[in-house]
């Protein structure tokens, strides 16, 4: 997701429809890890009669993978919506779609501050397992996209494409 690329798109109020996709975006990530948490924390409690008892180490397990879930299923949903619609689920409900094939559609999606999250996730989960060079490597990912971010609000603000859109080919037009 990025912000308008032109003066006219920003004279229209598109920008604060595009920030608006954003944010119903960041929502919808926050809503999928809710929904995950709560399934977890339901797990454990179910188990344990109530907090009763120590959960086993298969509850646990379990009620960390449904923790851990939300959010990259929203970008299963995101990524299918984005590749076969041609926008993710708050583009959509803005009225916005991505210009671009599918796989360049993809490679926008993974480098836009929507991603960041995702990235984030990723490292925590390669962390976790202890796969110390992929953690590292995916930790820098995760600050690349975050300061490829802060340049794309920058050149959009300056009535600039975003630096993701233009790495990509694709654009942002209303649907």
């Amino acid at each position: 997701m990025t912000l308008p690329a032109t003066t006219a798109d920003r004279a229209d109020g598109a920008l604060t429809a595009r920030a608006s996709a954003f944010a119903f975006d960041l929502l919808a990530m926050a809503v999928a890890t809710s929904v995950g948490g709560m399934l977890a924390l339901g797990w454990i409690v179910l188990r344990t009669g109530g907090g009763g008892t120590d959960p086993g180490a298969g509850d646990s397990a379990l009620a960390f993978a449904l923790l851990m879930a939300g959010l990259p299923a929203w970008y299963g949903l995101a990524a299918h919506d984005l590749v076969r619609g041609g926008s993710t689920p708050g583009l959509r409900r803005s009225g916005f779609r991505v210009e671009g094939g599918p796989a360049r559609r993809l490679v926008s999606f993974a480098l836009a501050p929507t991603a960041l999250p995702g990235w984030g996730w990723l490292t925590a989960v390669a962390s976790i397992a202890t796969i110390y060079p992929l953690a590292l490597l995916l930790a820098s990912m995760t600050v690349l996209v975050a300061a490829a971010s802060v340049a794309s609000v920058a050149l959009v603000l300056a009535g600039r494409t975003a630096l993701h859109e233009l790495a990509t080919g694709t654009k942002v037009v209303r649907a």
